[in-house]
């Protein structure tokens, strides 16, 4: 979820997010997996969303790569793909003024 160069220069927030796994109990944990996987593939309901979205990945997400998300964005008309440079998939813990930046933005090109 964290990219590499952001895991080594801090190492305090990468086993924050670890904790994250055992955070909860396996079994709650297990649930919500199968669920996911049980849930199929949203894809086919993009068509059905109806209005534009930002999509702030990070350029080194393994998670939904940028290339997957700009995918996405061409299936929701008026949607534009945010690429944050050396963030993984964690963008939030990794660059959180950056994407706090980009919700500010597109939120102000709603209006």
């Amino acid at each position: 979820m964290l990219c590499e160069a952001f895991r080594a220069s801090h190492p305090e927030r990468a086993r924050e997010v670890g904790r994250w796994l055992v955070a909860t109990s396996a079994q709650h944990l297990a649930s919500e997996l199968e669920a996911f996987a049980a849930a199929g593939s949203l894809s086919d309901r993009l068509d059905k969303v109806g209005i534009p979205a930002t999509l702030v990945v990070g350029e080194h997400d393994v998670a939904t790569p940028p290339a997957r998300a700009q995918a996405i964005a061409e299936r929701l008309p008026g949607s534009r793909v945010e690429i944050l440079p050396g963030c993984g998939h964690a963008c939030l813990v990794e660059q959180v003024e950056a994407v706090a930046q980009r919700i500010r933005r597109a939120l102000a090109d709603t209006v």
